[in-house]
């Protein structure tokens, strides 16, 4: 069996700690690799008060828009349970 040479393999990984792969420090390097961690997927304190003031109808103000923040960590499923 012949394979095409340009043949790629796309895997999604989701996991809630970093993953301990023995090829992840040189898949960083040669860029072949998406990283996307809790910065990028967490509310910022503007986002959540948005969220809350358009879908909710609900007007943070700025004490709890913080605590809900530093409370929730900016988790989207936050929201929902509140």
């Amino acid at each position: 069996m012949v394979l095409a040479d340009d043949l790629t393999v796309d895997v999604i990984l989701a996991t809630r700690y970093p993953p301990q792969l023995p090829s992840l420090i040189t898949w960083r390097v040669k860029g072949t690799v998406l990283e996307i961690g809790q910065a990028e997927l967490a509310f910022t304190r503007d986002e959540m008060a948005s969220l809350f003031r358009d879908q909710y109808r609900v007007f943070l103000t700025g004490e709890e828009r913080d605590r809900l923040a530093n409370e929730t960590e900016g988790w989207a499923i936050a929201p929902q349970l509140i």
